[in-house]
């Protein structure tokens, strides 16, 4: 049995075992109830602002048998979590905005040993500008493509250290796969051509972007045909 689609188990990817994790916003409760079913994690929580996914969290984990680890939470974002049950947190499937404000509004995240594991649907550039200005560090990004649309996840932790956010940055944070660069690099382009065409002088910006993110393509390019090369 695997309840995961591609963009969850991206998530389950970054989740370190045994530990005791927190699935905000958990929808039907896959997550936490396929990676007991793994053996992965010690404890799961599945929690979300609206009673009625809680209902399907509950039918989830009645129908896989994990209620010995798994247990529901109606909470609003991490509100009504105690830091003490919480040491992967998993805010999947919502805008960047709406993830970061969640993480500003439990001061506990902070805390030495947390891991948090972030998949926006939307505004991705938001959350990591608001990760930089906070002292949270991306440790890695990954991608998962969706139709024609590719999203990335992000790991993060806190280490107090607040650092300037380029606007490449903010686009492509720690992304090394090539799929999602060249998905923004396209949108880039294509913000340039709608403000062009409108006369914005903010096209200039956005085209230049675009040439950034082509660089940024050819450096990782470069770097993986090297240890290739090395390897042989």
């Amino acid at each position: 049995m695997d309840l995961l689609d591609a963009r969850l188990r991206r998530c389950a990817d970054y989740v370190r075992q045994n530990t005791m994790l927190c699935d905000v916003g958990c929808d039907h409760g896959y997550l936490p109830c396929q990676l007991a079913l793994e053996g992965k994690i010690r404890s799961g929580l599945a929690c979300d602002v609206n009673p009625a996914p809680l209902d399907s969290a509950r039918r989830t984990i009645l129908r896989t048998g994990t209620g010995a680890i798994v247990s529901t939470r109606l909470s609003d974002g991490l509100t009504a979590v105690q830091p003490e049950e919480a040491w992967d947190i998993v805010i999947a499937g919502m805008g960047g905005e709406l993830i970061l404000s969640i993480l500003l509004n439990a001061a506990w995240v902070k805390q030495p040993g947390r891991r948090l594991i972030l998949q926006p649907m939307t505004k991705a550039d938001v959350l990591r500008r608001g990760l930089c200005r906070e002292g949270f560090r991306i440790l890695e990004e990954a991608a998962v493509t969706e139709g024609s649309r590719c999203y990335a996840v992000l790991l993060a932790e806190y280490d107090g250290v607040v650092r300037t956010c380029s606007p490449l940055y903010a686009i492509t944070g720690e992304m090394k796969d090539d799929a999602y660069l060249a998905f923004q690099q396209q949108r880039c382009r294509r913000k340039a051509q709608g403000l062009a065409r409108g006369g914005d002088p903010k096209a200039e910006s956005a085209r230049r972007l675009a040439e950034e993110i082509q660089q940024r393509r050819n450096a990782i390019k470069s770097e993986e045909n090297h240890e290739r090369k090395a390897n042989l």
